[in-house]
């Protein structure tokens, strides 16, 4: 995914096992986590559980396209 939308969005993965301190910071409850943020930062989704990538690319380009 971060090849895929290079230049338009970034993509991060953060390992909360090795990096707890993430996981209070993005209020983490689950592993995996999935929090979509807008242009400014706000956030606009959050999926907790597996997420498929055709589902994360729908959000990715609705979020890019608001």
């Amino acid at each position: 995914m971060q090849n895929k939308y290079q230049g338009r969005a970034s993509v991060f993965f953060i390992d909360v096992r090795e990096n707890p301190e993430q996981a209070a910071k993005f209020g983490i409850r689950a592993i995996p986590t999935q929090v979509f943020y807008d242009k400014n930062g706000k956030e606009v989704y959050r999926h907790e559980g597996f997420l498929d990538q055709e589902p994360f690319a729908e959000m990715v380009d609705k979020i890019l396209a608001d």
